[in-house]
């Protein structure tokens, strides 16, 4: 586990970055 969680923290981190990206792009369009 902990091999493991060393490389899927920064993954998350990443993938929630972009979740957050997309999210306020998506806010910002309007819902479809």
């Amino acid at each position: 586990m902990g091999a493991l969680s060393g490389a899927e923290v920064p993954g998350m981190v990443i993938f929630a970055m972009l979740g957050d990206r997309l999210r306020s792009a998506a806010i910002r369009v309007g819902p479809v």
